[in-house]
């Protein structure tokens, strides 16, 4: 795919990226750009960021360890009529949250982030298949997550909560149908093992 140098800068920049050289003229070749977040100068290929996707090498590795403990939560904002699903591995993000006048109101605890980020994708999911677009905009949220929000005008706050409460449930079901595979599994290996 082709596109004309200034909306090529234009997609860049609304990723957070500077080009530093002229557009090479395809959104597979590589572009030499910086990073306005971190400075780092990478070269992202135009087809691979987006606002929500920016590729940034340096900036992921700041990001959430999915390997770890975390948790997924609900936050809350009266003035804008919205809630906020997310995740994290420490209270730093609901912290950042609350000082724009956002109010946790519930959070789910994993032993891996991987499950929360799972569990949110699923209900961002399921929240745009229904038709309920983000609540806010990108310049209402300094710390990002904008495409995390739904209007709670249009889907209620317990409704939410109890789509997280049963993918939980479902997911401390299948991690007990697992283990108890895996205990019949080490058991019947020590039967095994006793026979031979």
């Amino acid at each position: 795919m082709r596109l004309d140098p200034q909306t090529a800068a234009d997609r860049m920049n609304a990723a957070q990226w500077e080009p530093q050289v002229p557009y090479p003229g395809s959104i597979e070749k590589p572009w030499k750009s910086k990073c306005t977040i971190c400075s780092e100068i990478g070269q992202p290929r135009l087809h691979n960021v987006s606002p929500e996707a920016r590729a940034c090498d340096t900036c992921a590795q700041r990001g959430i360890d999915l390997s770890l403990p975390g948790f997924i939560y609900i936050v809350t904002h009266d003035g804008l009529s919205a809630l906020k699903v997310g995740i994290g591995t420490s209270t730093t993000r609901l912290t950042q949250h609350d000082s724009l006048g956002w109010r946790t109101h519930r959070s789910w605890k994993v032993n891996r982030t991987e499950v929360a980020w799972v569990h949110e994708q699923q209900i961002i999911a399921w929240l745009r298949d229904a038709g309920i677009p983000p609540a806010v905009g990108r310049g209402d949220m300094k710390y990002r997550g904008y495409t995390e929000t739904a209007s709670t005008t249009l889907v209620s706050l317990s409704r939410v909560t109890a789509a997280i409460d049963a993918l939980m449930e479902k997911h401390c079901l299948n991690l007990y149908r697992c283990m108890d595979h895996l205990c019949r599994t080490i058991q019947n290996r020590g039967d095994l093992d006793q026979h031979q």
